[in-house]
């Protein structure tokens, strides 16, 4: 057809020729004439050379097949920032590390990470704090030496796929996202080949109708829905943790990747979710009366479930959240509501309690390149939901389950003054209650239980050395204060190269003993990263 219409044009411009000639030819018309017929036939022959070359360089667009467009610079996107595909199949700028297979749009995601991480104090542990197990002096080598580790660990690999043909103009996608940090099994260590096993961190799937009806459907394993987010909606790839090199977060962040089912309706600039979430609970001193069995939970050594307990659920953690989202900042309400089970001993059976909590968290950006944030949760049953996973629930006197009552509070700036650079300020606290206290028998029944001995958590000699057993009280608080940045290297076409650090310094302190002893440690952190995102 475009060839059709060039031909066309290039017959009509050839009849002005002719006829500017036959003009010409006529001798008897006044010069003036002439020069003004002429001035007419070359404007007009301009116009349509200017369309015959349109319509040959749109031919040779609708002939050449769709490929990525390598002659624009295109800034490489943020884990959280993929593409959802939206633009015509043959005509979109796709962006490196995306194809298109039939009507999908398959993007790559993920990045290679070389971080190495010094405690003051050691935790035998890799780029993820475990802050609840911060180390007293008194306990041997772990508390008395330093820690250093590098580690590769964090490396990340993605895949999603976004299809915006999907029933009644729905918008499916699909997205799946491991690292390397997974439970140590099979004879992994770091004495030779450090081969450590993938973990799976998100694998889900989601429907999106857009339109009217604005629903959300989404399954799978993804960020609990009282994770943090950003940006409209509660679609997936939209938590906001802060952007620090400790895999473990901030303390007081609220957050965890679960299988859920959830369900979103959005209403304009308000956005309504429900999302039932796997259940899962972290005891706290759950023991029985003496002459009782208790199963707290099962482990068995042929588990596809891994050596880590799982504990005895019957009841899907339900989560509930309302989202406004302004040019002035972003506002959540959340609340979690869950149930813990027990086995009842020779009694037969079960006993349960239910537990109800909630929260808030906030993203306000003070100036063009400077964001305040800030989350606030308080309630029973929060405890595994926090970095610092203090615990769910524990056991009274007679054996029932009582829920900790727990508070989580952060708050953070991040200032980014240009796509080069950025730097972040976070400090947060995490603090559970006593629950179930008692003493019969002989035996110390609770979480918080005074009780429980304190003396020398700051000796310079450990249990094993005195053969007495000291330091026994429970986590009361943890706190954390961290600072850093993040600096791009190179960015570009090949991708992106960042190199990040991190200084944190964390406090754990115990429940006060009979004789008030609250005893505290500390320790100081020291992160880099070097990393590099190719898509």
């Amino acid at each position: 057809m475009v060839r059709g219409r060039v031909a066309g044009l290039s017959r009509v411009a050839g009849m002005l020729v002719w006829s500017g000639a036959v003009a010409l030819s006529g001798g008897a018309q006044a010069q003036t004439s002439v020069q003004e017929q002429i001035g007419r036939i070359e404007i007009q022959i301009a116009e349509l050379q200017a369309q015959i070359d349109r319509l040959k360089n749109q031919s040779i667009v609708e002939a050449a097949p769709a490929v990525p467009a390598l002659t624009k610079a295109v800034v490489p996107p943020a884990i959280a920032e993929l593409s959802t595909g939206g633009g015509a199949q043959g005509t979109e700028l796709l962006k490196p590390g995306q194809i298109r297979v039939g009507s999908s749009l398959v993007s790559l995601g993920g990045f290679v990470d070389a971080s190495m991480v010094f405690r003051l104090h050691n935790l035998m542990a890799d780029v993820g704090t475990p802050f609840a197990s911060l180390p007293f002096q008194s306990q041997g080598d772990v508390g008395r030496n330093t820690e250093l580790r590098g580690s590769a660990r964090a490396s990340r690999l993605s895949l999603r796929i976004d299809d915006g043909n999907g029933p009644d103009g729905a918008r499916l996608s699909a997205y799946g996202e491991i690292d390397f940090l997974g439970e140590v099994g099979d004879g992994a260590n770091m004495r030779q080949v450090n081969g450590y096993q993938p973990r799976l961190r998100q694998a889900w799937m989601a429907a999106d109708s857009g339109g009217d009806s604005g629903f959300l459907l989404l399954a799978g394993q993804a960020y609990s829905l009282v994770t943090p987010g950003r940006g409209k909606g509660m679609a997936g790839l939209q938590e906001a943790l802060p952007p620090v090199v400790d895999d473990q977060a901030v303390v007081g962040t609220d957050f965890a990747r679960q299988w859920q089912v959830r369900v979103v309706k959005d209403l304009g600039p308000v956005s309504l979710g429900v999302s039932i979430e796997n259940p899962q609970t972290l005891w706290g001193n759950a023991i029985m009366p003496n002459g009782f069995t208790r199963f707290v939970a099962t482990s068995v050594p042929h588990s596809s479930l891994g050596t880590t307990p799982i504990s005895l659920d019957e009841v899907p953690d339900v989560a509930f959240k309302l989202t406004l989202d302004k040019s002035f900042g972003q506002f959540e309400l959340f609340g979690l509501s869950r149930v813990f089970r027990l086995d009842d001993g020779p009694n037969g059976g079960t006993v349960s309690t239910t537990s109800l909590a909630g929260g808030v968290n906030a993203r306000v950006p003070v100036s063009t390149n400077l964001d305040l944030s800030g989350s606030f949760s308080y309630g029973t049953g929060l405890g595994r939901y926090g970095a610092a996973q203090l615990p769910d629930a524990t056991s009274d006197s007679a054996g029932k389950p009582v829920a900790i009552k727990a508070l989580h509070a952060q708050a953070g700036l991040v200032y980014h003054p240009s796509s080069r650079w950025s730097a972040y300020l976070f400090g947060g606290v995490e603090m559970a209650n006593e629950a179930g206290t008692d003493n019969v028998g002989g035996q110390i029944f609770g979480y918080g239980n005074p009780v429980r001995m304190n003396d020398g958590c700051t000796g310079s000699v450990t249990a094993l050395e005195r053969g007495l057993a000291f330091c026994n009280g429970d986590t009361q608080r943890v706190l954390e204060i961290a600072a850093g940045g993040w600096w791009t290297l190179h960015q570009g076409l090949q991708g992106r190269l960042q190199i990040g650090s991190q200084v944190g310094y964390v406090r754990r302190t115990l429940f006060a003993d009979l004789n008030g002893l609250a005893p505290s440690a500390d320790n100081w952190l020291l992160f880099t990263s070097l990393r590099y995102t190719p898509f």
